[in-house]
């Protein structure tokens, strides 16, 4: 499996636009995509069609490990792209603590 990581600490660099496109080409291209939310502005998720913030995500398994809880708060794009939320959550304590 090919890791692709889209990182940057500026806002409005076009993170998340060129993450949603890059992950919706390669599920056209039937290359299975699994894109995971780690900002708690949850802007990724819009480009995904989701219209409202679910309680679930990664932010809230970092807080409060549970097996499974990201994996639940999954859904599929109508392009077909896997999307992990971050959540309703904030940054978890553990990544507020390193700050």
């Amino acid at each position: 499996m090919i890791t692709v990581a889209i990182v940057s600490t500026t806002g409005g660099a076009g993170r998340s636009t060129l993450t949603a496109e890059l992950a919706s080409l390669l599920a056209q291209r039937k290359h299975p995509a699994l894109a995971l939310e780690c900002d708690p502005a949850n802007v990724l998720g819009f480009h995904f069609g989701m219209r409202e913030i679910p309680e679930d995500g990664l932010g809230a398994y970092l807080d409060a490990p549970t097996p499974g809880a990201w994996a639940r708060a999954g859904q599929r794009s109508d392009d077909d792209v896997l999307f992990v939320p971050w959540g309703s959550g904030g940054a978890p304590a553990a990544l507020a603590n390193a700050a």
